[in-house]
């Protein structure tokens, strides 16, 4: 059976947000992720283009079959997923997910995309995260980004996107919310340079290293403790801020007050 596997609770989240469309390679995405789902055991089952007029998912293999044939050309969008035995919702029953959205909808001015996949297929590491987010950059070339674990039951693939979904708290619902509120829509706050929260890991432009945080700028804040974090290059213009899990509360703290969190800025 494929993907006979039992699904753990936790999922592990790549997420990356602020880039332009037209410089995102969309086959370049596409076959690294694929390939990274089989290099994991796994094998895509479900594929689709959620677009306004394109809703529904297909069989992977006829729907990648297509996208192939025509060189990815004029994709808005894409979700394939690898599910589970037990079959279920394509959105819901999964053990790795990837999306791409390269379309504006309404009045959203940004969108996100994102890679899911159980933990205990792939275990959140330092280095094994770093070369996956390092190569992911190649195709999508963010400016801001960052990965996290969150409970399959608890919208672990929407979150990125700023949707609520699963038993969560009012105060996290709100936090989501205020994500979504913030950096999808002209009206909201989000401006580069700006993090969402603080992160086990977080993909940081110059814009973020140079905001302030009293009369340092931020990459003199990181590179100024040990427990402030370790900065490592991913590319030119691209760092990856690895945290580690006992100071992103201390962290979160010391930030709030300079205006660079944006869940927490006040409305």
């Amino acid at each position: 059976m494929v993907n006979d596997i039992p699904r753990n609770e936790i999922a592990n989240v790549i997420a990356f947000h602020d880039y332009d469309d037209k410089k995102v390679d969309v086959k370049g995405w596409f076959e690294y992720c694929v390939k990274l789902f089989e290099k994991n055991g796994l094998t895509p089952t479900r594929i689709g283009s959620p677009s306004k007029t394109h809703r529904k998912t297909i069989n992977f293999s006829r729907g990648a079959k297509k996208f192939r044939e025509r060189n990815f050309k004029d994709v808005d969008s894409m979700w394939f997923s690898c599910g589970i035995p037990t079959g279920g919702t394509d959105m819901f029953d999964f053990l790795a997910a990837a999306q791409l959205h390269l379309f504006y909808k309404e009045n959203q001015i940004r969108d996100t995309s994102s890679i899911t996949i159980d933990n205990g297929i792939l275990p959140f590491s330092k280095d094994i995260f770093y070369k996956i987010v390092k190569d992911l950059c190649g195709f999508i070339q963010p400016k801001y980004g960052y990965c996290l674990q969150h409970r399959f039951t608890q919208g672990a693939s929407f979150y990125p996107y700023g949707i609520c979904s699963g038993d969560i708290s009012e105060e996290e619902s709100d936090d989501i919310a205020k994500w979504a509120n913030e950096y999808k829509y002209e009206d909201g706050s989000y401006k580069t340079g700006d993090l969402r929260d603080i992160y086990s890991i977080n993909i940081l432009c110059p814009s973020h290293l140079d905001r302030q945080v009293g009369s340092q700028s931020l990459h003199d804040w990181i590179c100024a403790s040990p427990q402030n974090g370790e900065l490592t290059p991913l590319t030119d213009e691209l760092w990856f801020w690895w945290i580690e899990e006992s100071e992103i509360s201390r962290i979160r703290e010391a930030l709030k007050p300079h205006d660079l969190l944006v869940i927490y800025r006040e409305d």
